[in-house]
């Protein structure tokens, strides 16, 4: 089996694998291939996390510039702020949250249920 590196660029490629040995006639096989992205990398540095602190929510893996919003379950708009404007170098913020429950955070297209 061949796998080709991870870190091939999307595109064609083509292999020529050339078997031989002592008394045998040497044989070549062309192998052709795409690298295709499948929308799944780099999943682990996008996660969006939220871990429930003593005051309500400390979120982390916000990209610069998502807004960052979070509901209750009823749909109700608890917390929004546009994430360029408060988190500068970092990627996460603090949300205080007032009423224990069950909250849906959004940044971006990323939605994550938590508990606080």
């Amino acid at each position: 089996m061949l796998t080709p590196d991870a870190s091939l660029a999307p595109g064609a490629y083509m292999l020529m694998l050339t078997v031989g040995a002592d008394g045998l006639t040497p044989i070549s096989v062309e192998i052709t291939f795409m690298v295709t992205p499948t929308g799944t990398e780099n999943i682990e540095t996008s996660a969006l996390r939220v871990i429930a602190v003593g005051d309500g929510f400390l979120i982390r893996g916000i990209v610069p510039g998502e807004t960052l919003s979070v509901y209750n379950l009823h749909g109700q708009l608890i917390y929004r702020t546009d994430a360029a404007r408060h988190v500068s170098t970092t990627t996460e913020q603090r949300v205080p949250l007032h009423v224990r429950g069950v909250y849906v955070v959004v940044s971006g297209e990323r939605r994550v249920k938590a508990v606080y």
